[in-house]
């Protein structure tokens, strides 16, 4: 189907992630009216907002998560859109993707679509109207027929404002009685909706609304550091002589997403050296994400960075975690020289050990 032309960045497979923060800390969601009236008849759309995308991606996890186990048989497809690159800043995509992902799962939909869909196939590139007036087309088939679909649109303010054509019409559509109750729609952004969004007022803040009781939150700390010490010894006995001041390290942290992720970076990085050079490298690690990866990623060779840089957009970009050959043909076909037959052939577990020597166990596969 020529719709997955306009939906390539977001047609891949599973298998290959990044890790993230544990998202049960969350749950709490789950108790708002907001999202009773999202998951219930009411279906009214879901708005979350928050600074910090690990915040708001863990939030949208729990949601999924709930979906799925309301409607096991419901379609769930997703788009995010980045600010820092080209091919996930419009609506052009967002509408491509979310066709193709729900043709995928829902074939028996394409019938209600055939004839507009062969209209489109006359052009030489598919028209953004057209795009929308075939997504629109689908999420308006009635659920009996089709079942529930939910759609999750991550980061919407991340959207170029001259490139977001038809973003506001498919709100309205969520908040509509056109989708004939069977499209429920989850939307997070850096910031507050607009007032002038009908839903607005039942948007939900993550980190306002975030309430975390201080004797629970050090008792899961300390579970934590217990967890990733006990398997950072596990993988490098050596360093169990320096338990105290990875503890100490470990405990100065006071995140638990950033803890996992220096132990981490200790079991794969730390090079073998000596007890004063292992004591100085412990003391320079950072304690925040940003510096943590920064350090991350400075220890990769400047000859693999471009290719990591590339590998790393394929994977957060997917609308799915991705399969390894599915990543090694993503990643050949930058390539423009190379034919489909010779991609084909290429080798399947040169593609894993390369994440494995660059990334180590940063990448879980």
């Amino acid at each position: 189907m020529e719709l997955s032309k306009a939906d390539s960045h977001h047609s891949l497979g599973e298998h290959v992630h990044l890790s993230s923060c544990t998202p049960e800390k969350f749950n709490w969601i789950l108790d708002r009216d907001a999202c009773k009236n999202w998951i219930g008849p009411a279906c009214r759309p879901l708005w979350l907002y928050g600074m910090a995308k690990s915040d708001v991606a863990a939030s949208m996890d729990v949601l999924e998560r709930k979906a799925r186990a309301t409607f096991p048989d419901a379609a769930v497809i997703k788009y995010s859109f980045d600010a820092y690159d080209d091919r996930c800043r419009s609506t052009y995509g967002m509408l491509a993707s979310l066709s193709h992902q729900l043709l995928t799962l829902q074939p028996g939909l394409f019938e209600h679509v055939r004839s507009l869909y062969h209209a489109m196939s006359q052009e030489v590139e598919f028209k953004i109207e057209h795009l929308w007036a075939l997504l629109r087309s689908l999420l308006s088939c009635p659920p009996k027929h089709h079942g529930v679909i939910f759609c999750f649109i991550n980061m919407i303010d991340e959207c170029d404002p001259s490139s977001n054509k038809f973003l506001k019409d498919l709100l309205l559509l969520a908040n509509s009685e056109t989708s004939a109750g069977g499209f429920r729609l989850a939307v997070t952004s850096h910031k507050a909706p607009d007032s002038d969004v009908e839903f607005a007022a039942h948007a939900i803040n993550v980190i306002q609304e975030r309430h975390e009781d201080p004797v629970e939150k050090k008792k899961e700390i300390e579970s934590v550091i217990a967890r990733e010490t006990r398997l950072l010894f596990e993988a490098r006995p050596e360093l169990e002589k320096l338990d105290g001041i990875i503890n100490e390290k470990l405990s100065a942290v006071d995140d638990v997403f950033n803890i996992s992720l220096i132990a981490k970076l200790l079991q794969a990085r730390l090079p073998h050296w000596g007890d004063a050079e292992l004591e100085t490298q412990l003391s320079a690690l950072p304690r925040t994400t940003f510096e943590i990866y920064r350090h991350f990623w400075g220890s990769i060779p400047g000859d693999y960075q471009p290719w990591a840089t590339d590998m790393l957009s394929w994977m957060v970009h997917a609308f799915r975690p991705l399969k390894v050959t599915e990543l090694a043909l993503a990643m050949a076909l930058q390539d423009d020289t190379l034919l489909i037959l010779e991609l084909q052939r290429l080798p399947q577990g040169h593609i894993k050990s390369e994440i494995e020597n660059v990334f180590g166990n940063l990448i879980q596969i």
